[in-house]
């Protein structure tokens, strides 16, 4: 790990039914000859030119160095604490704060942060009101039948398993016990594009917590953000100074503190920038996957998450419109804003072409509601798709006449940009649980050292996004483009393609095993030429999402049997949309979203478990789109054989096990985990292999060290940056149940 956190600042990576379940495939499995190492299979080149970190001096796009960042947020008091920056958005309390940043502190600031928890309240109030199942925000009564608040809710399938819907408990934002730790600043000049100036400044905040309990502390982050949005004002030169201060330092342990005081006098000096708005991303909702299972939705675990912008209205924090979000219910329902929008895209059409496009405020939702599992393919995440029909897209597509298109094609192509774009489609195309930003897992609150031992097993190794590691080599080239004084190139390719390179126009990096791609459909590929890429051969392009209406436009590519390795996704699923529109947001009834058949894509049994054959692992386990495993050789347990290798395409991790589940009716205890789970041949990931959609780059625990991998075998992998996927739901800092009642 100690690699990670010496490059963190400048790398641009961080170092988020009663159908039965289907029936064992009866073909031979995939034997491995006992003492021969695992096919690597076909991993995603190495994107050396595309993702090589800056040194000193070049373009800075993310701080996340954690020593850093415990200098810049240290105590509430400190310049980019969460508490020191709502100080400066609005009227702030006296008394001077002590200690971490806390809930309660932050409940002082009543007309900025108790406005925003006050809605956040009434959102989950009207969220489970409307939804009217069982449900539970008291970790403790997820088992107690007695506890339930319907009647299928008691039986023993629900309750007395556990299968309850998990809710946010809103008293989490003014709670004493809650923290809100710095996770990342980011730079983005590019935003320029949207709101002028020279772009923004971001500082993201995650929400934690530490409580102190008989023989140790209970610690963990939680599945919700708070990005505070800054406006970087315009220089008069192009943004060519403002660009050349956002240069990256060298950090060592020792000049930390040095580095904070540099940035504070340059970029991050707080009065550079003016407070813009307060982005909220919360998951409100988890649906376990045994829950999805008895149900008969049969995803493997689901979660609903809610999306909220506020800005200051006099002196007040107040929800606003969401970035190219439609409000869908108002638009179906007034033929005079559905023509609005119709007209509107067909003007604007070359914007959105380009991908720097602002639909106007009239057409807005003030609140977005976004879905996983397997968001990219389902309706609930496609507002446009819900109000335009694909030969209504095809028209405008077609009586706007592009000349030269770099993405829209065709109506297809053209609800794919605008889907993509919409707060609930950039919320689940390649993102990590709903997430672009999760932040290093650093010390945080006052006890930072118990902290850290209290998190072993529950700690993310990449932080970002595929989407995001995507994201920044084009981000570069804007920010050297201006410091330059050179025009930038405004085009965003999509939000699910690999990183590219730069030049006269973007060359995309062929993506790896696991990554998404462009279906085609009638021998077409989705968008324009310019914004296609392809699988790294020999792997291909799999429809593994699909549902009766077409909107899965991604598929994923996939090696062919002879060279899968651990963790591959193994069975496809067709997704049937819930129909019933919502009171509070037109998708919220979404959950009711059911996989209807899930079948195998490769021959391999989906019974016991040995080391010599590769298994299939089902879907309603909590494994999305199912997971090649096997279990591991004796040798493969020392990890020894991998901190050789260059880049391992598996490893022996942790998976699941017996009482892996106990945590979630009560808290996340590091020991328990710990003795709780088993071990698995999981496929590796690194800041240049990241995890499939609806996986996690995990890292690997210090516990190991006690399960026999010996401690510099361990401590050479931290260094390196290697952690294993998973399911985002396996990890307990990214689900809602398995944390302490807040006070």
């Amino acid at each position: 790990m100690m690699r990670t956190i010496a490059a963190t600042l400048a790398m641009p990576w961080l170092l988020g039914c009663d159908r039965s379940p289907p029936a064992p495939s009866p073909a031979a499995a995939i034997e491995l000859p006992a003492g021969d190492p695992a096919p690597a299979g076909d991993r995603e080149p190495a994107r050396d030119a595309a993702t090589a970190p800056p040194g000193e001096g070049e373009p800075l796009q993310l701080l996340t160095d954690p020593r850093v960042l415990a200098v810049l947020d240290r105590d509430a008091a400190s310049p980019w604490s969460l508490h020191a920056v709502l100080a400066r958005v609005g009227p702030a309390p006296r008394d001077a704060p002590s200690g971490a940043t806390t809930g309660a502190m932050l409940a002082a600031f009543q007309s900025t942060w108790g406005a925003v928890a006050d809605v956040v309240a009434a959102d989950v109030a009207r969220v489970v009101e409307e939804l009217a199942i069982d449900w539970e925000d008291d970790i403790t009564r997820t088992y107690d039948r007695s506890a339930a608040r319907t009647a299928v809710g008691g039986d023993a399938d629900h309750r007395g398993n556990g299968n309850v819907a998990r809710v946010l408990r809103a008293s989490w934002l003014r709670s004493p016990d809650a923290r809100f730790p710095l996770a990342a600043l980011v730079y983005r000049p590019d935003r320029r594009d949207f709101v002028g100036g020279c772009g923004e400044l971001r500082a993201i905040y995650r929400l934690a917590y530490e409580i102190p309990r008989s023989g140790g502390m209970a610690a963990s982050r939680l599945p919700l953000t708070i990005n505070v949005v800054f406006a970087v004002p315009d220089d008069g030169e192009q943004c060519r100074s403002v660009a050349r201060r956002w240069r990256a330092p060298a950090i060592d342990d020792a000049n930390a503190e040095a580095v904070a005081a540099a940035l504070l006098q340059g970029p991050l000096r707080p009065d550079a920038v003016r407070f813009a708005q307060l982005e909220l991303d919360a998951q409100l909702v988890r649906f376990p996957s045994d829950l999805e299972r008895v149900d008969r939705r049969d995803f493997a675990g689901q979660a609903l998450y809610l999306l909220r912008i506020f800005a200051l209205r006099g002196d007040v924090l107040r929800p606003i419109p969401l970035e190219n979000t439609p409000d869908v219910e108002g638009i179906r329902a007034d033929p005079a804003r559905r023509e609005a929008l119709r007209r509107w895209l067909l003007e604007h059409m070359a914007e959105v072409d380009l991908g720097v496009f602002q639909l106007p405020e009239p057409l807005l939702a003030d609140v977005a509601l976004s879905y996983s599992t397997l968001g990219h393919a389902r309706l609930a995440n496609r507002p446009f798709s819900a109000l335009l029909q694909p030969q209504e897209a095809d028209a405008l597509v077609a009586e706007a006449g592009l000349a030269a298109p770099r993405f829209v094609a065709d109506g297809r192509s053209l609800l794919e940009r605008l889907d993509a774009a919409s707060c609930m489609g950039c919320h689940q195309l390649a993102s990590t649980a709903g997430f672009h930003l999760l932040g290093v897992d650093r010390p945080f609150g006052d006890d930072p050292g118990a902290v850290m031992a209290a998190t072993d097993g529950n700690r993310l190794q990449l932080a970002i996004s595929p989407h995001l590691l995507a994201e920044l080599p084009r981000r570069r080239a804007y920010l050297d483009a201006l410091a330059d004084g050179r025009a930038p190139d405004r085009f965003r390719p999509h939000p699910a393609a690999p990183p590219a390179t730069w030049t006269a126009a973007p060359v995309f990096a062929d993506a790896g095993s696991n990554a998404p791609c462009l279906r085609e459909r009638d021998g077409t590929a989705t968008l324009a030429a310019p914004a296609r890429w392809r699988c790294a051969p020999p792997l291909r392009c799999s429809a593994m999402v699909d549902d009766a209406q077409g909107h899965a436009n991604l598929g994923m590519c996939l090696p062919e049997q002879a060279q899968l390795h651990a963790g591959e996704a193994c069975r496809d699923a067709t997704i049937e949309a819930a129909t019933a529109p919502g009171r509070f947001a037109w998708n919220l009834r979404a959950f009711e979203d059911r996989v209807t058949q899930q079948n195998p894509r490769y021959a391999l049994g989906t019974g016991a478990i040995t080391t010599r054959a590769y298994n299939c692992r089902p879907a309603h386990i909590g494994v999305p789109l199912g997971r090649v495993t096997r279990n591991c050789r004796a040798d493969e347990r020392t990890l020894a054989a991998v901190v050789d290798q260059a880049e391992p395409s598996e490893l022996c991790a942790v998976v699941g096990g017996r009482g892996f589940e106990a945590m979630a009716t009560g808290v996340f205890d590091h020991r328990a985990f710990a003795d709780s789970v088993v071990r698995g041949m999981l496929d590796a990931c690194d800041a240049v292999h990241p995890c499939r959609e609806d996986y996690i780059c995990q890292a690997l625990p210090e516990f190991l060290a006690s399960k026999g991998v010996a401690a510099q075998t361990l401590a050479a992998l931290q260094r390196r940056g290697l952690g294993f996927c998973t399911p985002t739901y396996f990890v307990y800092q990214l689900r809602l149940d398995g944390h302490p009642n807040p006070r």
